[in-house]
């Protein structure tokens, strides 16, 4: 983790500041042990241990509730960035998500801070940051949890990790995407669902491997195009149009005609950053 996050560090949108987090679920666990342990310790000999049982149930009942505040505040910061964000307000974004990475909050918060600068590196089109941001995030999210409990930052880091690496083109950065895709448990939330697609089908195509490219999008297609940002969605039916192109140039030709697809500049430019082939599909 310490490695995942130095690296994020030396991005712009960290600036140089320290990474920090501290494991919430492992510190709750903890005090829930001392509140536990408190009770039959009074009773055992309530002369010798009521006023240390005592305390240590005020300890642990004060430390949970300080846990508590903590990660409210934590939320709060992230999701009025997350505000920000859908309206456009990047840098006011990028310094609540700043400031939430670096104050001393769970790994749940610290994951989903980076994870949100991570997407708006990928936003403005700086593909080395968000993959250093997407892996501090993803180290962040996986920390001690009960196994009922899913780590939802930690299912959109890898995810989004996997795409930004995909989108690298790189026979290194190619493999280590691959390698998430399969590792990775499968994902729960729609969302997370929505971004492992995505970049399953970016390294398919990356790869050439149009049919499966097509079968990805296919099965998925209503999903990508209900709960992807606009220029994520447009990336999606373009890599669909443009596999469905490759294929009927092939022998074997496609299971139907591939079709243009609008884009505006700023989706024609994120398009061409993420697979500059499918240029071939965009219309204006």
């Amino acid at each position: 983790m310490s490695r995942a996050f130095r690296e994020a560090e030396k991005t712009p949108w960290i600036g140089g500041k320290r990474i920090r987090a501290y494991d919430a679920g492992l510190t709750s666990l903890g005090l829930l042990v001392a509140m536990i342990v408190a009770l039959p310790l009074g009773l055992f000999d309530p002369q010798a241990f009521a006023l240390p049982a005592l305390a240590l149930f005020v300890l642990g009942f004060a430390g949970a509730l300080l846990l508590r505040v903590r990660a409210l505040k934590g939320l709060r910061l992230n999701n009025g960035g997350v505000a920000q964000m859908t309206r456009g307000e990047d840098v006011a974004a990028s310094t609540a998500f700043r400031a939430a990475a670096t104050s001393i909050y769970g790994r749940d918060v610290v994951a989903m801070s980076l994870h949100n600068l991570g997407v708006l590196a990928l936003r403005s089109l700086d593909l080395p940051s968000a993959v250093a941001l997407q892996r501090a995030a993803r180290a962040a999210g996986r920390g001690f949890r009960l196994p009922w409990q899913p780590s939802y930052a930690a299912e959109f880091a890898g995810a989004q990790l996997a795409f930004a690496l995909a989108a690298s083109g790189g026979d290194a950065e190619l493999d280590e995407a691959a390698a998430l895709v399969d590792a990775d448990k499968p994902p729960s939330a729609p969302l997370a669902i929505a971004f492992a697609a995505r970049a399953r089908a970016l390294l398919l195509a990356r790869r050439g491997r149009f049919e499966e490219t097509v079968d990805v999008l296919d099965g998925e297609r209503a999903l990508l195009r209900n709960v992807l940002p606009l220029n994520d969605a447009v990336l999606c039916e373009a890599l669909l149009s443009y596999a469905l192109l490759r294929l009927d140039d092939a022998l074997r030709g496609a299971p139907r005609a591939h079709s243009p697809v609008l884009a505006d500049d700023p989706a024609r430019a994120y398009v061409k950053l993420i697979f500059p082939a499918c240029e071939a599909v965009l219309v204006a």
